[in-house]
């Protein structure tokens, strides 16, 4: 089996490169995430959140991959996320209701 050129190696990693978001890709979508918050009132105050904004400055700078769910009981809600550095990957963040009897 013939080992990869130079240039072949290069252009994968160019079209690797090309199918991840670019930090401004990140910064306007955590950005909406940040408005959000403030508009409902959920500040770092909170342990839960402060976590939380560490993981999005974290993505915004690094493009660390997270995905999972915090609980937030002092609202009866989960937040929900998945911030995915791939580019046809949609950075989602929902506030879930925590009770699943109020579908």
């Amino acid at each position: 089996m013939p080992k990869k050129t130079k240039a072949e190696k290069e252009a994968k990693l160019a079209k690797k490169l090309a199918s991840l978001k670019t930090e401004d890709d990140r910064i306007e979508e955590m950005t909406k995430v940040f408005e959000e918050f403030k508009r409902l009132g959920l500040s770092e105050e909170f342990d839960e959140i402060a976590e939380f904004h560490k993981m999005m400055l974290d993505f915004i700078e690094n493009g660390t991959a997270y995905m999972g769910v915090i609980k937030l009981p002092w609202m009866k809600r989960n937040l929900v996320y998945r911030m995915n550095n791939k580019k046809r990957h949609e950075t989602v963040v929902i506030l879930q209701n925590a009770d699943p009897s109020k579908n």
